[in-house]
């Protein structure tokens, strides 16, 4: 792996995405190093790359009493912002604090200039979200901030305000703000003004009133008064939380579950799902019926049981032409057994399954001490049980899994 391909998978990684500190070592070291592995010094850029890789390591590695102090110190500002969110919750429909707070807790360096943000004056809370998920924070406060006035746009160009990360409010972002609560009603905010437009040495204000009053003009870049300041804009990656392949199956069983609601009248799906946890050897043995592309959903409860089957229309391809033998033998190695014919007969109620196949069904061991199998096919007025040489090999198979209740 060359230097910019290693870059490339350190940047698309969970750690670039989810740790602040890994993010602005990749950023501040990206090009040094790949000078110098392009260059002419081989020693030089190993010494580079054996610096940054111990550095990495500081940074995922954590110390617990580093960790502990940010988190203490950032304990503050995470009540400030959630006692501010949940006093808009007209602004986060469908938004949940907890998601919001993961995501913060992941970026101490976006906590760190949302902080700044309140020192002066901003009031920072979540304005919106982005299609990727990320969550967009606006300084909020109903006038602009005190902390933040007499300075003129061109200080921005210069980057002479520092709060990392932190950009001017957009004209956009501004009517969405203005929309949500009147503000500038006494004062006046400098806008992020498109680079085209600043040779002409203006650049954008927002004046906003009563009664949705709103006001967006060009007005000198150089000016400044009391009134006039800025508010700053903040984007939090969205953290994915790492889900169980536990908790993965049982979102699709639910799914699933959900979705097909006449299979199961009258089931509680948490019930089901309480049962699968006291029941960790069954919902492996469904891990593998899933994965084997059987669909497995319950069909049938009672008599102390939850009843899966696979439920896939079609069979999986693999499940063809097979004997009877094998066919059972498969089954037993998903934890599951072949379809019984009563279960067989139910399920052709719950809709139309076989259509074009033969599907063996287990078979009770007098009829297979004669040689013979049974088999079933879907058939407009219900299920058609049949025998044949279990031998024969052109039928497939569906496993059964029964779940014991909670």
């Amino acid at each position: 792996m060359n230097i910019d391909q290693f870059i490339s998978k350190l940047e698309t990684s969970d750690a670039y995405r989810n740790n602040g500190e890994v993010r602005k070592l990749v950023d501040q070291s990206r090009q040094v190093l790949i000078d110098l592995a392009h260059g002419n010094d081989g020693d030089a850029f190993k010494a580079e790359l054996m610096k940054f890789n111990d550095r990495l390591d500081e940074c995922l590695s954590p110390t617990p009493h580093g960790s502990a102090e940010i988190a203490e110190g950032m304990k503050p500002i995470i009540v400030t912002l959630k006692s501010r969110f949940e006093s808009h919750l007209d602004w986060h429909e469908g938004i949940e604090w907890a998601e919001v707070e993961q995501s913060l807790k992941a970026n101490p360096e976006t906590l760190s200039s949302l902080q700044k943000m309140e020192e002066t004056g901003g009031e920072p809370d979540l304005l919106m979200v982005e299609e990727n998920g990320d969550f967009v924070f606006c300084d909020c406060s109903d006038e602009s901030p005190k902390g933040r006035r007499n300075l003129d746009y061109s200080l921005f160009l210069a980057d002479e305000v520092d709060i990392q990360d932190v950009e001017l409010i957009d004209e956009a972002n501004y009517r969405l703000l203005q929309a949500r609560k009147p503000v500038d009603r006494n004062s006046w905010s400098w806008i992020k003004t498109p680079q085209n437009a600043l040779p002409s040495g203006y650049a954008l204000r927002g004046i906003g009133g009563d009664k949705g009053f709103m006001d967006i003009s060009k007005v000198n870049a150089n000016y400044f008064d009391e009134d006039g300041g800025w508010r700053g804009v903040l984007k939090v990656k969205k953290v994915t939380p790492e889900v169980s392949p536990e908790a993965k199956l049982l979102q699709i069983l639910k799914t699933r579950f959900e979705a097909h609601p006449e299979r199961h009248k009258g089931v509680d799906w948490a019930e089901v799902e309480k049962s699968l946890k006291a029941n960790p050897e069954k919902l492996a043995s469904l891990k593998k019926m899933e994965e084997a592309g059987g669909d497995p959903d319950v069909f049938m409860a009672g008599d102390g049981f939850f009843v899966f089957c696979d439920c896939s229309a079609p069979l999986p391809a693999d499940r063809f032409k097979l004997v009877y033998a094998e066919s059972a033998e498969m089954a037993r190695k998903l934890g599951a057994e072949l379809i019984d014919m009563a279960q067989y007969r139910h399920l052709q109620t719950l809709g139309a399954f076989d259509t074009d196949r033969m599907c063996w069904l287990k078979t009770p061991e007098d009829i297979l001490e004669t040689g013979y199998a049974l088999y079933g096919y879907w058939l407009p007025d219900g299920a058609t049980i049949l025998r044949t040489e279990a031998t024969y090999c052109n039928l497939g198979w569906r496993g059964v899994l029964k779940v014991p209740k909670v």
